[in-house]
C-alpha cells in the first residue's frame, strides 16, 4: 500500500452489494478479490473488518453506512473516514497525522476536498496537480430543491493554491473552517465517543456535512481543510475494464443508484424523496429550522433520543451559525472562503 507504516493502518469496511454475483454481470467483489491479491497479507492479519450488506436494497445509504463503519473502531488512535473509490499518496498516514498534531487547535478535524482523479496510479498527474489547483470548499448555501427541504449544501471549486505546499503547515497556514468534507476527515478516535453518528437517520443522502459539522464544532472542534492532495476520489468509475489486477474498480454495466434501489425495494416510485424529506427534519430540527421545531412536526418520534446525538455544549449553535454566516430563518448565507 501506500502508507508509510501499513501495518499500523485497520481497516472498517461496509460492503453494499449484494451476496452473489449474477452469471451474466462483470460485477467482482473487491474485498476477496483484494484478499486474494494485493491485500493478502492484510487481509491474513485481520486488518480489515467488514460489514455487509446481504443486498444493495437492504442498504440504509451513505449515513447510516457511515455509522456501522464507526461500530468497527476497536480502540485506534486516530480515525479516518473515507467513500470508497478513493485514491491515497505516499506516505499518507504519516502526512495526516503530523499535520493533524502541528494544528493550531487542542481538537482538531482535518479534512479535504478528495482531489478528482481518473486512475489510482498516484504517478499520474494531470495538468490541475502541476499547476497546484486543489478543490476547495468555498461557502455554503440553502438548496433550491424540492426534494431536500432547502437543507445546507457545499459550494465547492477548483482554485490555485497560493499557500505553501509543505506536507505540514504552519500554523497560519491552516485554513479554518465552519464544514468538513464528509467524503475524508481524520480527528482523533475520542470523536466517536463525543460526538457518536446518529442512528435514527435512515435513507439521509444530504445534509450529512452540516450535521456532523454543527456538531463537532459545539463540542469543541476545530475543523481545518489541508491544501495537500492526499486523497483523491475516482469519480467516475470505469466500466469497460473487468480486471482488479489491471487498477480499475468494475461495477455493473448499468451501475446501481442507490435511491432508486429504494424505491424498487419498496415497490413505490418516489418513496425516496417522501423518506429524505422525512428525516430531514430531523437533522433541521437540530439546526434550528423554525418548520422543524417539535410543535411543527407531524411525527414527533422522529426526535427520539435526540438529546443525545444533538449538538453539543462547548459552544452554542447560535455561534456557529454565525461562524459559518447562515441564517435558517431567511435561508440565507453571507459568507464565502475563496
Amino acid at each position: 500500500g501506500h502508507a508509510a507504516s501499513p501495518e499500523r493502518v485497520n481497516i472498517g469496511l461496509v460492503l453494499q452489494r449484494s451476496n452473489t454475483t449474477s452469471s451474466n454481470s462483470n460485477e467482482i467483489d473487491c474485498f476477496e478479490s483484494f484478499c486474494k491479491d494485493n491485500g493478502k497479507i492484510y487481509c491474513d492479519n485481520h486488518q480489515i473488518r467488514l460489514i455487509r450488506t446481504k443486498s444493495t436494497r437492504t442498504s440504509l445509504g451513505p449515513y447510516f453506512c457511515r455509522f456501522f463503519a464507526s461500530k468497527l473502531w476497536s480502540g485506534e488512535q486516530w480515525y479516518i473516514q473515507i467513500d470508497s473509490h478513493m485514491t491515497f499518496e505516499p506516505n499518507w498516514d504519516d502526512t495526516l497525522i503530523s499535520t493533524l498534531k502541528n494544528a493550531p487547535s487542542k481538537k482538531a478535524v482535518l479534512s479535504q476536498l478528495p482531489y478528482p482523479r481518473a486512475t489510482n496510479d498516484f504517478k499520474s498527474k494531470d495538468q490541475n496537480m502541476k499547476d497546484n489547483i486543489i478543490p476547495k470548499v468555498c461557502g455554503v448555501s440553502f438548496s433550491t430543491g424540492l426534494d431536500d427541504g432547502q437543507i445546507i449544501e457545499l459550494n465547492t471549486i477548483m482554485e490555485k493554491d497560493l499557500l505553501s505546499e509543505s506536507n505540514v503547515f504552519i500554523d497560519n497556514q491552516f485554513e479554518s473552517l465552519p464544514v468538513l468534507v464528509a467524503g475524508f476527515f481524520i480527528a482523533p478516535s475520542e470523536v466517536l465517543h463525543e460526538v457518536p453518528f446518529d442512528p435514527f437517520l435512515p435513507f439521509l443522502l444530504k445534509g450529512e456535512e452540516i450535521l456532523i459539522s454543527s456538531r463537532l464544532w459545539t463540542s469543541g472542534y476545530d475543523i481545518f481543510h489541508t491544501r495537500n492532495n492526499v486523497v483523491g476520489h475516482i469519480y467516475r468509475i470505469d466500466r469497460a475494464n473487468a480486471s482488479y489486477n489491471q487498477k480499475s474498480i468494475v461495477i455493473d454495466n448499468e451501475p446501481h443508484i442507490w435511491w432508486k434501489e429504494v424505491e424498487t425495494s419498496f415497490n413505490h416510485y418516489g418513496i425516496f424523496d417522501l423518506l429524505q424529506l422525512l428525516v430531514l427534519d430531523r437533522v433541521k430540527h437540530q439546526l434550528g429550522y423554525p418548520e422543524s421545531e417539535r410543535d411543527m412536526l407531524r411525527v414527533k418520534t422522529l426526535l427520539g433520543f435526540y438529546e443525545k446525538y444533538s449538538t453539543g455544549s462547548v459552544r452554542s449553535l447560535e455561534s456557529y451559525m454565525k461562524f459559518a454566516g447562515l441564517d435558517v430563518m431567511t435561508k440565507t448565507s453571507t459568507k464565502t472562503w475563496c
